[in-house]
């Protein structure tokens, strides 16, 4: 068990590495866009974006669900590379009918979404690029699934290199505006394609299993659907904002939302790109139940760390990524919240496992969906009162509820061994703890700065005799802070890490 743990620590930790990377591009480029482009631009370069969302969703069919579930099943280890070439040829095929699609009617996105003309080049460039972006997609998530981390990791730092050099050559120097923003997408693309043609025909076998897909697409389009919809829902917070509120309302939500994602991106993502081809990998071993056990204990234990240290010194951080700007204040009260609702967005994502493993998609989707209806309401209910902290609690609460129906509707398929009275300590440990930011003293900025500290350590030294761990997991904490704690022998421990 240990053995499947350190696989999984190692592999999140590359992950988190890409996506980070992936995220700084965005702050590196962030000047770039400014410079180049109008306000109006921008916000047109934002609509493109949400179009390829829209997209990304609705052509995706459940296929990649469906893929990481089937790819490890006992009953089909010996049909992997046909499995992936019937997903591979079904997705290529549906996105580009989609493709066709969209040129014929991008007309009307340009009128009622867009609101202005957009040339016959970027319209090209924009349809082209997004169907190559969703073909790399689908191979990374074969080396994913494969537990290829480090080969995923270089590859996504490399499309990142490309796409700021695309960008910084395209927009700066040659001012192709939002069309170079979308060239630098299909050239940098394009090239991992390339590259990754070797790695296609190393996977595939020329056979398309229609029976197969049959049972894959019965499984995924319910996770597709809720998708979807959930696609659509997500953005009703920020509408629902603006109607009872104003733009600023909106700015001060958005900010928040993106901070309090940090958390989102760099751990639970990391963490559920890693852990999950391990889950449908071992789901037919003995120990996959105790392994599922500990592993959803772990989670919450890294997801309440960083979110303690991220609300303690949430100030601070505000203050660095607005450069004070004292309208982006009122963000800092809706963080501790939002990050809250993480938390257990990431418990919610652990158990759909049990319920993917047992192909019980249509109860995943049941719930996401009414879990995205409940958020309107409370939104439309609470907006009104307490403005864009009240769209916060919506999210909080709606996860919880989330995560209670999604735990009973486990209990009922799978005697699964999970510790709620852990997960429970945990969070109220958690809690008691971050709530030092709503006492509002007022210090010199080292005597918080250590207070706060102290905070985290008292954090650590409950969890350590709360009754979380085992005594062997004690025993192995205990070994690995031995292990490193010798500056002299850093080098060698690194190069440990890739046995």
């Amino acid at each position: 068990m240990f053995e499947k743990v350190r696989a999984t620590a190692k592999n999140t930790l590359l992950y988190s590495l890409s996506n980070f990377i992936g995220k700084f591009s965005g702050v590196i480029l962030l000047p770039l866009y400014t410079s180049s482009l109008s306000a109006e631009l921008f916000g047109l370069f934002a609509l493109f974006e949400v179009v390829f969302q829209v997209i990304q969703a609705s052509t995706a069919l459940g296929l990649k669900s469906a893929l990481m579930r089937w790819y490890w099943d006992s009953e089909h280890k010996d049909h992997q590379k046909q499995i992936f070439f019937t997903t591979l040829c079904t997705y290529g095929l549906v996105n580009l009918l989609s493709a066709g699609i969209l040129f014929s009617v991008f007309h009307l996105l340009a009128q009622h979404v867009f609101q202005t003309p957009i040339s016959f080049e970027l319209k090209s460039i924009f349809i082209l690029s997004t169907f190559i972006r969703l073909i790399v997609d689908m191979l990374l998530l074969l080396m994913r699934i494969q537990h290829k981390a480090l080969k995923h990791t270089n590859y996504q730092v490399l499309h990142v290199v490309l796409f700021v050099l695309g960008v910084a050559l395209f927009l700066p120097v040659l001012k192709l505006e939002v069309l170079g923003i979308f060239l630098a997408f299909l050239l940098s693309y394009s090239v991992l394609l390339v590259m990754l043609l070797p790695y296609i025909r190393q996977n595939i076998e020329w056979r398309f299993r229609k029976d197969i897909l049959t049972e894959m697409m019965s499984f995924g389009l319910p996770l597709a659907l809720s998708n979807m919809v959930n696609l659509i829902l997500s953005l009703s917070d920020k509408l629902i904002i603006n109607f009872f509120g104003t733009l600023k309302h909106v700015g001060n939500y958005t900010m928040a939302f993106k901070i309090s994602n940090i958390v989102q991106l760099v751990v639970v993502s990391a963490f559920m790109n890693s852990y999950t081809h391990v889950y449908f990998k071992g789901m037919d071993d003995a120990d996959n139940k105790r392994l599922f056990s500990r592993i959803i204990i772990y989670l919450i234990l890294t997801l309440s760390l960083i979110s303690l240290g991220l609300v303690l010194f949430i100030e601070d951080v505000v203050l660095v990524l607005t450069l004070n700007n004292a309208d982006y204040l009122d963000s800092i009260q809706l963080i501790p919240v939002l990050t809250l609702g993480l938390i257990f967005g990431g418990m919610r994502a652990m158990l759909t496992l049990p319920l993917s493993k047992y192909k019980k998609t249509k109860v995943i989707s049941l719930i996401s969906i009414c879990a995205g209806l409940v958020n309107v309401g409370l939104n439309i209910l609470m907006v009104p009162v307490w403005g864009s902290l009240g769209a916060a609690i919506s999210t909080l609460i709606v996860q919880v509820i989330a995560v209670i129906l999604i735990w009973q509707a486990v209990r009922r398929i799978e005697n699964e061994v999970l510790n709620v009275l852990s997960y429970l300590k945990i969070l109220a440990v958690t809690i008691v703890l971050g709530s030092y930011i709503y006492l509002n003293v007022e210090l010199m900025w080292i005597v918080e700065a250590f207070i706060k500290l102290g905070i985290v350590g008292v954090w650590m030294l409950l969890i350590w005799n709360i009754g979380i761990f085992e005594e062997v997991e004690k025993m192995r904490i205990r070994q690995a802070i031995e292990k490193w704690k010798n500056i002299g022998q850093i080098r060698e421990n690194i190069k440990s890490l890739k046995k």
